[in-house]
C-alpha cells in the first residue's frame, strides 16, 4: 500500500499497480466551496498524463497531463454533465406536459 500525500489542489491517496502510479482523491477546492465535492481516480496512461474517472459518476471520464490539470478538467466535466443533465430532464419535462 502506499503513502497519503497533499498537493496544492487536495488531498491525493498514492498506491503503485502494476501498470504504474495511481492516485485517488477529492476536490478539495469544490469540498470547501459547498459544491459537490469530486472523488477522483488518476490512473497512469501508458503515452504519458492521466485518465481521470469518477467512481461515483462512470460518465466522467477526462484526460490530463498533470495531476492538477487533472482536477481541473474533472471539473470542467462534471460541469458540463450537470447542464447536460439538467437539458435532458428539462426536455423529459417538457414532453411529459405536453401529453
Amino acid at each position: 500500500m502506499g503513502r497519503a500525500v497533499a498537493s496544492p489542489t487536495g488531498f491525493d491517496g498514492r498506491r503503485r499497480t502494476d501498470d504504474g502510479p495511481e492516485f485517488v482523491g477529492w476536490d478539495k477546492p469544490a469540498a470547501q466551496s459547498h459544491q459537490n465535492p469530486l472523488v477522483l481516480h488518476l490512473q497512469a496512461a501508458p503515452e504519458g498524463g492521466y485518465v481521470v474517472t469518477s467512481p461515483l459518476d462512470p460518465e466522467l471520464i477526462t484526460e490530463a497531463e498533470t495531476i492538477d490539470e487533472a482536477f481541473a478538467n474533472a471539473r470542467d466535466a462534471a460541469a458540463a454533465l450537470k447542464r447536460s443533465r439538467l437539458k435532458l430532464l428539462r426536455s423529459l419535462s417538457a414532453s411529459k406536459t405536453a401529453r
